[in-house]
């Protein structure tokens, strides 16, 4: 997202762009599957809205009217029963679950003066301004604030469904987020998917290469050359939006602290396993967060039939079950059906045994589904930023801020420092 809302914003400024995309379809994580009558979303889950810029250039390519807006009834798993919450009725229907002991509802109120504090530090186009919350990792935050069992059934499984990764290695910033981010009381999905986001912006767009590998880039008699499976590509600028890692290995010029903030960054692999089932499981849950220590192979689930219509065939039920990077690894060797039976084993405590249901498979590999928000990162976000958008040769991504906004919010940057240049 963040390299097409860079060539988008570039079009419009009136240059002529070339996008190479390595894969067979653009989008990145922001992908969709058809599959047997499903529609499946291996990456990006929703969109919040707050996400004002990703929905504005929605409508700017004409494709406004693919917004649905759904009423976001979350689950959380304890003890073997998912407790439900109604976003739309946060109060009483917080009030009334049961995944959180009266005494920890009570204590829940000590994060007031802090979300009070730095609400309005929770910008898109500048989340180091919560730099000063960035001094410890989400647990010790939480533990310290609210409690072991706040901590346990709500801070942990937040930050596994949204960031991928543990309490322990994402940093205090990202609770405060996340809890501004999705304060609303509905969510925004598309219809077609949410590759059809990408899919949108792509068809406007006048030059896409796919199936194109960008190997090596640099800089030539004022012109950066592109080697692209071999061949030369001159052009006046480029913006660069892939996984750090890779950003490095065909940029090895990279230098000072944008090199160092890259070479400090470590991905996140995680595996998403699509099951379409021959009828529905009982749950109105859109999304079903999962404690650690209720299931510590799966992050999330996502009954995605509840989160928007035209996802799976009437009557029919489609889950999404995103698993941790180490547990994808001990399933490498098997095929995919039993692959998908040893992830419904791990939820089946709190949703059932539904391996006699199962009709569809589908599994998707995400070597790099989001990076390590460590402690730190923020603060020396500060004084790399300026550096990715320095030059003739721009960085984009979900750097600047998280998530879907984050990398078109980027690329519009990164398109902008062009432009100036």
């Amino acid at each position: 997202m963040a390299g097409l809302s860079a060539a988008w914003h570039l079009q419009n400024a009136g240059f002529t762009t070339t996008v190479f995309e390595k894969n067979s379809e653009v989008g990145g994580r922001t992908i969709s599957i058809k599959k047997d009558g499903y529609i499946m979303d291996p990456g990006a889950i929703t969109l919040s809205p707050a996400y004002k810029e990703t929905l504005q250039l929605l409508h700017e390519t004409g494709a406004g009217a693919m917004r649905v807006h759904t009423q976001p009834v979350l689950a959380i798993a304890r003890d073997e029963i998912l407790h439900y919450i109604d976003l739309s009725k946060i109060v009483s229907s917080g009030l009334k679950t049961g995944f959180l002991s009266l005494g920890a509802k009570l204590k829940l109120f000590r994060i007031v003066p802090t979300l009070l504090r730095y609400w309005s530090k929770c910008d898109f186009e500048d989340m180091a301004q919560l730099e000063v919350l960035d001094i410890e990792n989400c647990e010790s935050f939480a533990i310290r604030k609210l409690g072991k069992e706040i901590h346990d059934y709500l801070v942990d499984p937040v930050i596994r469904m949204n960031m991928f990764s543990s309490t322990k290695t994402s940093s205090a910033v990202d609770i405060i987020w996340l809890m501004k981010m999705f304060s609303g009381a509905e969510f925004v999905q598309i219809k077609g998917g949410m590759g059809a986001l990408s899919e949108n912006i792509a068809a406007q767009l006048g030059d896409i290469r796919l199936n194109a590998r960008v190997e090596k880039i640099e800089m030539i008699h004022n012109q950066v050359v592109l080697q692209v499976d071999g061949e030369a590509h001159n052009f006046d600028a480029a913006v660069i939006a892939i996984p750090p890692e890779l950003a490095l290995n065909i940029a090895p010029w990279m230098s000072g602290r944008q090199r160092k903030w890259f070479d400090k960054i470590k991905g996140v692999p995680s595996l998403t396993v699509h099951v379409g089932l021959k009828s529905r499981p009982d749950s109105p849950a859109s999304l079903v967060m999962v404690p650690g220590i209720e299931a510590k192979d799966v992050l999330g689930i996502v009954l995605e039939h509840n989160k928007c219509p035209g996802r799976a065939p009437e009557g029919k039920g489609l889950i999404a079950l995103h698993m941790t990077g180490e547990w994808a690894e001990t399933q490498q060797d098997l095929d995919d059906l039993q692959v998908a039976h040893n992830a419904l084993d791990t939820v089946k405590p709190f949703m059932g045994d539904l391996k006699d249901q199962v009709e569809m498979v589908n599994l998707h590999n995400w070597e790099y589904v989001d990076h390590e928000r460590y402690v730190g990162v923020y603060k020396s976000l500060t004084k790399a930023r300026p550096e990715f958008m320095d030059g003739r040769v721009t960085f984009a991504g979900e750097f600047i801020s998280a998530g879907i906004e984050g990398a078109v919010i980027c690329g519009r940057r990164c398109a902008e420092a062009l432009t100036r240049e």
